[in-house]
């Protein structure tokens, strides 16, 4: 599974790498905003290496992780990869907007290794009942 994690913080990017590489995902993009994000989903895509989920910041410069998740289910390359926003937001407004842009889930901050694996794990399988997880 190839998978990119867009976040502003270095820290909460290496975090994120770390914990997903215990998870046993090892094909790991990295951007530090919604900007950077875009370009290796079109990079990647273009050459033949589609990313396959996106973790994403809800607060970054430049691209939000919410104009990011827009801009992906607006674009027939990417409308189905499977998404994820990271995000110390957790309010009822926010989530809504999120969950009408289609996102799979999200992960409120912080968060420990063995939910990121729960969410991860309820996306896989919803995505793909017969298949379980990658």
């Amino acid at each position: 599974t190839r998978i990119l994690i867009a976040d502003d913080m270095p820290a909460i990017r290496a975090l994120m790498k770390q914990q997903l590489n215990q998870l046993g995902f090892k094909d790991i993009q990295v951007a530090e905003d919604g900007e950077g994000a875009l370009k290796i989903l079109f990079d990647d895509h273009y050459a033949g290496k589609p990313i396959q989920l996106v973790l994403s910041d809800w607060n970054m410069p430049k691209v939000s992780g919410i104009q990011l998740l827009r801009t992906v289910r607006g674009t027939p390359e990417f409308g189905e990869i499977p998404f994820l926003l990271v995000t110390a937001e957790n309010e009822f407004s926010q989530v809504r907007e999120a969950v009408s842009l289609r996102v799979n889930d999200y992960v409120v901050k912080p968060f420990t290794p063995d939910l990121l694996k729960k969410k991860l794990t309820a996306v896989w399988q919803r995505l793909k009942p017969k298949a379980g997880t990658p």
